[in-house]
């Protein structure tokens, strides 16, 4: 097969795993401006929200999500398959040098294609512990790019991995050398307190953060609110911080992050590893809600990792009716001193040049 100057990035379901990918793709086009991308991956709504990626060609393959497997094998394999097939027609006509695996089971078949056609696969892996859909591909990849120095320890010893850190975008790895010990605010800069819950939304982040700041121990005054809701909870959320007096900008997505990390003073959320990588980036200190059933728990390891380096707070989601976020946010809402050391915390885990590392991995595997 003769290549050209093209790289696929393969994978998503979320901007977990899209916005590293885009972050290195900027980064390589950068360095080359006649380097050609393209982007495969589904058509979920998270991967629609993610307006970078329209910059760049994208192609897309049926999504078939992995518990398909247990409930009905021979309806998967037949799926895998036709994935599969157009695939490999896909890589054969765009003849790419490398294939990026993003994570997300949307990566696996264009993964699978490219190993049979010869072309070398590079995994990103986002979280402290592999996902699935890398594990399944880590043997046959000519690297793993790891967010987190003992994600090695997850996978086999035969496979070749490079703790790089997790690729951010530019401009928020910037937000890093911008660090200063400065106050938090000022009169002209009132204190920001942002919850988000994920590219799409997090139902009992969005109801357990109102019930908290509803709370008359949890005391507001002179802090403007930023949550992303996700499209889903957009208007329920908007109604509760209505109810309740609470004047608050709800939105179901931020697209632009960077000038709203440069000026928020807390925020909530949940520990996937990319949303860790950019705030500690923006050494922003953190109140770290794990989804519960993330694959292999990860976010829990996620946000234990952080916690335990002193960067973060992490408060398990529960079912009970007692709310576990209301102590943690009250403290960290009134305390100075404790923000700044969960933000100095932060700051000694930013790994800005995370995306010209992965970059220089890709690079050496192409012509």
């Amino acid at each position: 097969m003769r290549r050209n100057n093209s790289i696929v990035f393969a994978g998503g379901g979320s901007g977990g795993h899209l916005l590293p990918g885009v972050a290195v793709a900027r980064e390589l086009r950068q360095r080359d401006a006649t380097t050609h991308v393209v982007f495969v991956g589904t058509d979920r709504p998270a991967e629609q929200l993610i307006a970078a990626i329209d910059e760049f060609e994208r192609v897309i393959l049926p999504a078939f999500p992995s518990p398909l497997l247990v409930r009905n094998p021979v309806l998967f394999g037949w799926r895998f398959g036709q994935a599969v097939v157009r695939a490999r027609r896909l890589l054969r006509d765009s003849a790419p040098q490398v294939v990026v695996g993003l994570g997300g089971f949307a990566s696996v078949a264009v993964a699978r294609a490219a190993t049979g056609l010869g072309i070398p696969v590079v995994l990103l892996e986002q979280n402290i512990v592999s996902g699935r859909a890398n594990r399944w591909l880590c043997r046959k990849a000519a690297a793993v790019c790891t967010a987190f120095e003992h994600t090695s320890r997850s996978l086999p010893g035969s496979v070749r991995c490079i703790f790089t850190g997790n690729p951010v975008r530019q401009d928020i790895g910037g937000l890093a050398s911008g660090f200063c010990d400065q106050p938090e605010s000022g009169p002209a800069s009132p204190p920001e307190l942002l919850i988000m819950g994920g590219s799409q939304g997090a139902d009992w982040l969005n109801r357990t953060v109102v019930d908290s700041l509803a709370t008359r121990s949890v005391a507001l005054s002179g802090w403007r609110i930023l949550h992303q809701s996700g499209a889903a909870h957009l208007e329920s959320t908007r109604a509760e911080y209505s109810r309740l007096g609470i004047e608050a900008c709800v939105q179901p997505f931020f697209d632009d992050v960077t000038d709203m990390y440069r000026r928020t003073t807390l925020v909530v959320c949940r520990a996937g590893g990319t949303t860790l990588a950019e705030l500690a980036c923006a050494g922003i200190p953190a109140i770290l809600v794990p989804h519960p059933h993330s694959i292999r728990d990860h976010q829990r390891l996620n946000a234990r990792h952080f916690s335990q380096l002193g960067a973060a707070v992490t408060v398990e989601q529960t079912a009970e009716d007692r709310n576990p976020l209301t102590e943690p946010l009250r403290r960290l809402l009134s305390d100075p001193a404790e923000r700044r050391r969960l933000k100095n915390g932060m700051r000694k885990l930013a790994r800005p040049n995370a995306t010209a590392q992965v970059a220089d991995v890709i690079g050496q595997y192409m012509d």
